[in-house]
């Protein structure tokens, strides 16, 4: 398991960043971690971040305001005895301004595509995703992609699917850790 499974970083490489901006990660966070159920037929831990980030943009809308305010984030893991998949459920109230919260997967897979199911069809994509020339057009090609419940990525051998309630957008990312991230 990657140090980075499951982080959750504030990523500003996507919509209308700041001019002046910077990545905050959970990685090098300190959780508090308790096991919650530890039966027969369950075993469940919660995960309890206080990350502090941000509260918004500064009066220049140039750059992240100096002042910082923690954001809790509570993850319940789960997996019982006869499950093949792990259960994660996360809740956070976020009240920071203008920032993009985004939990990484990293996979290590080399796979070259990825899907998602849409409202009538489960539709393959590609990782990496081609730039057009800069005469043609300026801005970077979107990366994200929609989803209605899952997305996945596998290379034939092994693979890893998400379900998610309530988050429409995911991408892959064309790095060697090949993070699925929503």
């Amino acid at each position: 398991i990657s140090p980075t499974a499951g982080c959750v970083s504030c990523h500003p490489a996507v919509r209308s960043p700041p001019r002046f901006d910077a990545v905050h990660s959970t990685i090098g966070q300190q959780p508090e971690v308790a096991l919650v159920a530890d039966g027969p037929v369950l075993a469940a831990f919660e995960i309890r971040y206080r990350w502090p980030l941000p509260t918004g943009l500064d009066a220049t809308r140039q750059r992240r305001a100096g002042r910082t305010a923690p954001l809790e984030i509570v993850s319940r893991v789960e997996l019982g005895a006869a499950d093949r998949l792990v259960r994660v459920t996360t809740r956070l109230r976020n009240t920071h301004e203008n920032h993009r919260l985004r939990v990484l997967f990293p996979t290590w897979l080399a796979a070259e595509s990825c899907v998602a199911d849409s409202q009538f069809d489960v539709v393959e994509r590609p990782v990496r995703v081609p730039q057009p020339p800069r005469d043609v057009w300026i801005e970077d090609q979107p990366r994200q992609y929609p989803l209605q419940s899952f997305c996945a990525i596998g290379d034939g051998v092994a693979g890893l699917a998400v379900f998610a309630r309530g988050l429409h957008e995911f991408e892959v990312a064309d790095r060697p850790d090949r993070s699925l991230e929503l």
